[in-house]
């Protein structure tokens, strides 16, 4: 009876584990971006974008006449751009030439399309024509039209001009060349075929030279007649193949016969409501189909016929389909209603088994047969013969049973040991399936050192040891503040090693010695998660942040062998044959060679169920690797697995600003436009921007990140998200650099690198304070010259001025010397000959006071004693005629002034003397004329009434300004000190730079 029960149960579970691998969808709806309402066509750019081109639901088209319906987009694998069109005609096919530029179809027209800088150039067309869908014969590209009844098949020359090769006329009343017209062209024969004629044969030169069953297509009342017609068309190995409309088998076209040969036997055909072919650029092929809401994606096989590689029962109704692919055994990218389909088909080298569960230990059981541990689906078996797995059922007292997160397996003979975690130690009899149960506490990780004893790690306990004969628990070590999570022993140390939350922990068997290692300066991460036993580096473990250290044993050090990227917990190592380390992380399975220090990381783009590995849950078989992850059971051979050669780059694909002249914002897609790293200028009106970028060779599986930072400052990360915006960026100039990291935080091509300049404001900008500074500074520079001009005509003046006055002075003394002078001396002479003795002192006295007016006006005396003597005359004649005590020191400056020059220096002391014998009430003065090394300096010196000195005074004083002017006429300074107590002191300097030497 137990027999039975799991024979039932088996057969049971392996025809519901029947199909090991499954594909990863995934689908993109309006929700997502996607505005077409009916997707006719697609196809990949050079950079490997992908591009939907369609037209409006006949049910919307009333809605959007009057608006811009949304006819072509471009998908960058995370969001939708939308691409103006020349006209709003539906797009019903998107070719792409070989210099990845495409030829877009319309209802009536013909573009040639660059996806890069998104221009559109139209290709002349006859008036009225229909037009086919591009298809491709020995490197040229063709295009059939239609007049009347006139199907006419042309060349796409390079110039963009249509070349008729050839036309037929058919014999139907009803023509209408469009997108479902076939063109499949042979050497000697073109098979053409529209659901409005019938198949046709025709030669290049344009003979019509057979058509298959044209009765359906004559008289269409017929309906016990079935119009032929080629729905689909692909090539296997050189071979064309077709299917026709209605008709469920697979057809062989033989060009030399002309016929249509049937291959699918009557139990291998396809049953469809609509369908679609597809050759990828490899040559590889597919079928898909829809039959009663069910989706079918098949092949042909050459022995089998046609092989179903996906099905979807309940895939729901589907009106057409239309498909791409880079690689179609791989994936897909495909279009049903207005949903954007993307499928992943199983890698051919990593094989997926337990999809979605989560995998605990695993253990080779027979020969090509392991035993598998999940969490809570309990035992699988698996096959790798065949690569088949089924539940491996166990009984407890006749109810079946699936043990939870059993983490190791110990098989002895007949019997399985192994743990539950609820329940402890586990026996299981591979015979009867029975089950016992030996608890105490719960088992975190187990290692069997003898045949009669496992030792067990436990979580906040102690560490134990269960006699398998005697069936009993024992406490080795109290590890109350540790968690074990992984055990390992040799039977040469005779040690258990336990890799704990807090570091190693070491138990000898035969000493029964413990102890606790943990140096922080050797062991970076003491939080250990796993170890194992590598013949050269001894024991290792793995932590939590992702650190593989080796311990000696002997020595008790720490050494760093590894240190992961992303800082990803280790779950599991296993070493290949080419001395590489598959380390199984939390994120990822990394490829490490400890010598060359050589790293791959693996992904779930790479084949597998998830990033995360399961502890405990690695084998190395002789036909590859298990590994397990949180989310099903990966098989595969390490030296197939090899890392994808990452190509993609990071580029501009969106540019948002805005428009002074529209004065709106405007969108550019031409990435020509800004992929030179030309500047991205941004006016002072508005400085908002928005830039739409993505990575190159479309892959929804590739889960990269991006982030950016302007001029070299902190990274911002953004995510997934493919797009920036700057709502008003700061006047300036900046570099703006865009980063994409994958999923393991390595970087993903070059930056990308986008100048920007965000204009000021006119009156912010440097130019305009230029402009303002230099109109400053000109006014000021004018004014400034105005000044001097003013200063040097008052200087001039003065000057002037006072040559006038010396002039007059001068003419004056002259006059009263020679002519006054001369009269008085003849009346003196004839008073003295009459002998008039009184009047003629009198007239003598007369005659002196005008010598000495005229001596005052002019000193000629200059010519006569020179400067330093006049100035010695002049104070000897103050002495004399005054009471004044006056001294002086006078140094010999004759040689160093001219005429001019001497006598303003002569009125300067002139002019310091009258006004000390006019105002100063003083008693003595003194003058002193020194000639110093650099200056001649003349200080005048009273002890007489002082007064206020100010600049107030100075300027309403015609004396002190006279004065001033003099000294300043020779380049010199004055400077007067003053004070009602103590007199007044006058100086002057004149520099030697103006005295002639």
């Amino acid at each position: 009876m137990r027999i039975l029960i799991v024979l039932f149960f088996s057969c049971f579970w392996y025809v519901s584990h029947a199909q090991n691998n499954e594909v990863y969808l995934k689908q993109f709806t309006q929700q997502d971006g996607l505005e077409i309402d009916n997707v006719n066509a697609l196809a990949f750019d050079q950079n490997g974008f992908l591009w939907l081109g369609g037209g409006v639901n006949p049910a919307r088209s009333k809605l959007i006449a009057n608006g811009n319906p949304t006819i072509l987009q471009r998908f960058n694998g995370n969001s939708f751009h939308t691409i103006s069109t020349p006209d709003d005609s539906n797009i019903f096919d998107i070719y792409k030439r070989k210099d990845g530029q495409f030829y877009i179809v319309t209802d009536s027209s013909l573009y040639l399309f660059d996806p890069i800088t998104t221009k559109f150039i139209k290709i002349h067309l006859p008036i009225h024509t229909k037009i086919s869908s591009v298809f491709e014969y020995q490197d040229k590209n063709y295009v059939i039209t239609q007049n009347n009844l006139e199907v006419i098949v042309n060349t796409i020359h390079p110039d963009l001009k249509l070349e008729e090769i050839f036309r037929f006329t058919t014999k139907v009343n009803r023509i209408k060349i469009d997108k479902k017209t076939q063109f499949i062209p042979f050497e000697d024969v073109v098979v053409i075929s529209d659901d409005n004629f019938p198949i046709t044969f025709v030669t290049w030169e344009g003979d019509v030279v057979k058509t298959i069953d044209p009765k359906g297509f004559e008289n269409e009342r017929e309906l016990a007649l079935r119009k032929k017609w080629i729905d689909g068309h692909f090539q296997v190995n050189g071979q064309h193949y077709v299917l026709l409309y209605n008709y469920h088998q697979v057809y062989r076209i033989d060009p030399k016969a002309m016929e249509l040969i049937p291959i699918t036997a009557t139990e291998n055909q396809i049953l469809s409501t609509i369908l679609k072919t597809y050759n990828d650029p490899k040559g590889g092929h597919t079928i898909i189909s829809s039959y009663n809401d069910q989706l079918s994606i098949q092949t042909l096989h050459k022995t089998k016929g046609l092989t179903t590689v996906y099905e979807d029962k309940k895939f729901g109704p589907a009106s057409s389909f239309e498909i791409v692919s880079k690689d179609i055994q791989r994936d897909a990218w495909f279009t049903t209603n207005n949903t954007l389909h993307y499928i992943k088909f199983p890698s051919d080298i990593v094989t997926t088994l337990l999809p979605n569960k989560e995998i605990r230990a695993i253990t080779p059981l027979l020969e090509k047969k392991y035993l598998i541990a999940t969490e809570k689906d309990g035992w699988q078996l698996f096959n790798s013969s065949n690569n088949t797995i089924k539940p491996y059922t166990i009984l407890e007292q006749e109810d079946i049973l699936k043990p939870s997160s059993s983490r190791n397996f110990f098989t002895e003979g007949n019997t399985i040991w192994s743990n539950d975690t609820a329940g402890g130690i586990i026996e299981v009899d591979t015979l009867t399936r029975e089950i016992q149960y030996y608890r105490h506490y719960p088992v975190i990780c187990m290692v069997r050192p003898t045949d009669s004893t496992i030792v067990y790690g436990t979580k906040g306990y102690n560490l134990m040891e269960f006699n398998t004969h005697k069936k009993t628990h024992t406490p080795l070590v109290a590890t109350d503040s540790l968690e074990i999570y992984d055990l390992e022993w040799r039977k040469a140390d005779n040690h258990i090693v336990a890799s704990t939350s807090k570091g190693i922990l070491t138990y000898d068997l035969s000493s029964k010695e413990h102890a606790l290692y943990n140096d922080p300066a050797q062991l970076p991460d003491p939080f250990l998660l796993m170890g194992e036993y590598h013949p050269e580096y001894g024991y290792i473990q793995g932590s939590r942040s992702g650190i593989i250290t080796s311990f000696d044993l002997e020595t008790k050090e720490f050494k760093t062998l590894y240190e992961d990227d992303l800082q990803a917990g280790i779950a599991t190592i296993l070493f290949d044959d080419q001395d590489n380390w598959w380390i199984n992380t939390f994120n990822g399975i990394v490829s490490f060679n400890p010598a060359s220090k050589q790293i791959h990381r693996f992904s779930v783009k790479d084949g597998f169920t998830n990033n995360e590995a399961n502890r405990y849950s690695a084998l190395k078989t002789e036909d590859g690797f298990l590994v397990g992850t949180i989310q099903g059971l990966n098989f595969f051979d390490p030296e197939k697995l090899q890392p994808e050669i990452n190509t993609a780059q990071i580029v501009p694909l969106r540019i948002s600003t805005y428009n002074t002249q529209d004065k709106k914002y405007s969108v550019s897609h031409n990435q020509f436009a800004f992929a030179k790293a030309k500047t991205i200028t941004l006016p002072s009106e508005n400085r908002a921007l928005e830039i739409g970028f993505a990575l190159t060779q479309l892959d929804v599986t590739r889960n990269e990140r991006y982030r950016y930072r302007l001029d070299d400052k902190e990274w911002v990360a953004i995510g997934n998200t493919q797009s920036i915006r700057f709502p008003n960026l700061a006047a300036g100039n900046y570099m703006l650099e865009i980063e994409a990291l994958d999923f393991s935080g390595k970087k993903i091509g070059d930056s990308l690198l986008l100048p920007i300049y965000s204009k000021d404001f006119f009156y912010k900008t440097w130019w305009f304070f230029l402009i303002i500074t230099v109109i400053i500074s000109s006014v000021l520079f004018w004014m400034f010259k105005q000044q001097q001009l003013r200063k040097q005509l008052q200087e001039g003046f003065s000057q002037d001025l006072m040559q006038s006055q010396e002039e007059e002075r001068a003419r004056i003394s002259k006059d009263l010397h020679d002519s006054v002078g001369q009269q008085l001396t003849l009346i003196k002479q004839k008073l003295q000959e009459q002998g008039q003795t009184d009047v003629s002192e009198l007239t003598h006295k007369a005659l002196e006071e005008i010598r000495h007016i005229s001596r005052g006006l002019y000193p000629s005396i200059i010519k006569q004693l020179g400067l330093s003597g006049s100035i010695e005359q002049l104070l000897y004649d103050v002495d004399e005629q005054t009471d004044l005590f006056v001294s002086a020191d006078i140094d010999d400056i004759d040689d160093l002034f001219d005429e001019n020059e001497a006598l303003h220096i002569y009125r300067f002391v002139q002019e310091n003397v009258s006004n000390i014998i006019k105002h100063a009430f003083a008693k003595a003065f003194s003058v002193t004329v020194q000639k110093e090394k650099n200056t001649i300096q003349i200080t005048i010196k009273d002890n007489g009434k002082g007064f206020e000195v100010s600049e107030k005074q100075k300027h309403s004083s015609l004396g002190l300004k006279t004065m001033e002017e003099r000294i300043r006429i020779l380049a010199g300074i004055v400077t007067i000190e003053s004070s009602q107590t103590s007199g007044t002191v006058t100086t002057a300097q004149i520099p030697y730079s103006y005295a002639k030497k």
